[in-house]
C-alpha cells in the first residue's frame, strides 16, 4: 500500500524513496543496526548511513557520515562513527565524551549515558552519573537510570539506581 514500495523506488542502500511524488524516508528501511528509544527509532542502513523517525522534540536531524553502532534514549541518541568518535543529537549532548567507542547505551537517566570505549572498559558522562566498574566488556545496555554489561568473561554486572533490585 506504500507508494514508495508500490512504484519499486524504495533505495536499499540509502533508505530514500525516489518517487518524486513522495520524497523523504522509506518506511520500513532496510538496515544492520537498529535502536528503538522511548518514542523514536534509528537504524543503520547498508551504506552505514542512519536513518532515523518518529517523536524529535528538538527537530535535530541524526548526523551525516558511516556508523557502526547506534542508541536511541529519551531524549537524545548517540551513534559511534566508523572512527569509533560519539556523535549525539537532541538533548544533553554537551557532556559527550572524545575518545573511541565501539559501543554505546543511551538515555539512561535523564541527563547521563554510557559506553564501551575501544579498549573494552566502561565510562559514563554527564550530570550525576555514577562510576562505571572496572574491567572490560564485551557488551553494554541500559535501562532506566540503571545499566548492565557483560564481562569479557560472560558475567553480568549491573550499576546505578537500584529502586527495584536491577542492580544486584
Amino acid at each position: 500500500s506504500d507508494p514508495c514500495h508500490q512504484a519499486g523506488t524504495c533505495d536499499s542502500g540509502t533508505g530514500q524513496c525516489t518517487n518524486p511524488d513522495r520524497p523523504g524516508l522509506c518506511p520500513n528501511p532496510v538496515g544492520t543496526r537498529l535502536s528503538v528509544g522511548t518514542s523514536s527509532d534509528c537504524v543503520i542502513r547498508l551504506d552505514g548511513t542512519l536513518a532515523c523517525w518518529g517523536y524529535n522534540p528538538n527537530g535535530v536531524s541524526p548526523p551525516s557520515g558511516t556508523f557502526t553502532r547506534v542508541a536511541v534514549g529519551d531524549y537524545r541518541a548517540f551513534a559511534v562513527r566508523a572512527d569509533g568518535t560519539l556523535a549525539c543529537w537532541g538533548r544533553h549532548c554537551a557532556h559527550t565524551p572524545a575518545g573511541e567507542f565501539r559501543q554505546v547505551a543511551a538515555g539512561v537517566g535523564w541527563d547521563w549515558d554510557c559506553g564501551l570505549k575501544s579498549d573494552g572498559t566502561a565510562l559514563c558522562w554527564g550530570d550525576s552519573a555514577p562510576a562505571a566498574p572496572s574491567g572490560n566488556f564485551a557488551q553494554i545496555g541500559a535501562g532506566l537510570r540503571h545499566v548492565c554489561a557483560l564481562r569479557d568473561d560472560a558475567t553480568a554486572v549491573c550499576w546505578g539506581d537500584n529502586d527495584y533490585g536491577q542492580t544486584q
